[in-house]
This record gives C-alpha cells, sequence and structure tokens, in this order.
C-alpha cells in the first residue's frame, strides 16, 4: 500500500489535450488486438480516459 492521495484540483490535468498526444488510447486498445463487440472492464477508470474511446471502438 501507499500513502499517495489524488489530488482533485489537477483533474483536469487527466483530459489536457497534450496526454491525448503522448498516450494514444485508440492506438493502444489496436495494438492490444481486442475484437469489436468485445466487453471490456476498465478498473481504476478514473475520468474514462481509456474507458470512453474504448466504447466507441467496441461498439
Amino acid at each position: 500500500m501507499h500513502d499517495h492521495k489524488f489530488d482533485p484540483v489537477k483533474a483536469e490535468r487527466l483530459l489536457a489535450p497534450e496526454r491525448y498526444q503522448k498516450i494514444k488510447p485508440d492506438i493502444l486498445l489496436q495494438k492490444l488486438g481486442v475484437p469489436p463487440g468485445s466487453t471490456i472492464l476498465d478498473l481504476g477508470c478514473g475520468n474514462g480516459f481509456f474507458t470512453f474511446p474504448a466504447s466507441a471502438a467496441m461498439g
């Protein structure tokens, strides 16, 4: 365990355009090879950075 805590003041940084330039959720999903129509569980999904692109890709 750790004692790190999320600072809600920094929440908007999670959806910053710069983050999408560095980490591309849609490309990651393609590389994982998850077929459309699959069910995905996003543990610790936070603000949905990967969840929403995964939902769109799965249909």
